[in-house]
This record gives C-alpha cells, structure tokens and sequence, in this order.
C-alpha cells in the first residue's frame, strides 16, 4: 500500500508521485513474484482530509516496459467518512496478505 499525501487545497497534484510510487511497488512486488502478471498494486492519496483510494495493474514488468492501469475510487472524506476509510483499508491489507501466502504444498499428503 503506497500513500502520498498533500496538507493543503492548494498543494501539487498527489497523482503523478503515486503513480510513479505504484511502479516501484510494482517492480519490487515483481522481484518476489516473477511471472505474475498484472502486478497488482494499491496505493491512495490525500489531499486535506479527503482520501482518494487507487487500484493499478502493470504489465511489462519484466521486459522493461511497465505501462501502469489504474482504477480509483471516489473522494472519502475523513471527518465524516473515517469508520468507511478504515474498512477500506483494512479490505485491502487482508486482500494483500491472502496474495501474499504460499499455496499448498501439491507434494504435501
């Protein structure tokens, strides 16, 4: 889960630094998976107090030529919307963490 976050209204667009965070996840995800492809990645951004939740997908990882999809959610908004923000992430860190374990053993009795 990568994060990027801005404090104010008027700060630069958190977006480009988190897709570019997405890829390094992504490549470093690909250096314990090789072979898994898309990648999947999650990230969100912050601007304020408003959450922005992303969902990206790279492909070419190991040719060199990553090219990065990405989905993103709605704006939360964190005063009224913190219970939901939490849940999100906590659904995301539990879909990561079942990825993440090794199957069964086929040669296991």
């Amino acid at each position: 889960m990568v994060h990027e976050a801005k404090r104010g209204l008027d700060a630069g667009d958190p977006r480009w630094q988190l897709c570019g965070q997405l890829l390094w996840a992504a490549w470093q995800n690909h250096a314990l998976s090789p072979g898994v492809e898309p990648v999947e990645v999650f990230g969100c951004y912050t601007v304020y107090d408003n959450w922005t939740f992303v969902r990206g997908a790279v492909r070419g990882v190991a040719d060199g030529t990553p090219s990065l999809a990405v989905e993103t959610s709605r704006e939360f908004a964190e005063p009224q919307e913190a219970g939901l923000i939490l849940e999100l992430l906590r659904g995301i860190i539990a879909r990561t963490l079942v990825r993440s374990r090794p199957g069964p053993d086929p040669g296991a009795p």
